[in-house]
């Protein structure tokens, strides 16, 4: 991917009803313009994983 200086923190805290899962991200856009785009699709990768953890770790099965 075009990114530079990209990093991410996924932070777990466990609550009364389970654990909260905060995956966030920051990275600057190797092709000026293009920013929004890489929010976008990497929001959406991201968010795809983070669903995915939360059933794995509930025990719930795959749609």
């Amino acid at each position: 991917m075009p990114l530079r200086n990209y990093r991410a923190d996924v932070d777990l805290t466990p609550t009364a009803d389970g654990t909260t899962i905060r995956w966030h991200s920051t990275f600057d856009a190797a092709v000026p313009g293009t920013g929004w785009f890489w929010r976008w699709l990497l929001g959406r990768f991201i968010r795809d994983c983070v669903n995915g953890l939360a059933r794995e770790a509930a025990g719930k099965p795959r749609t």
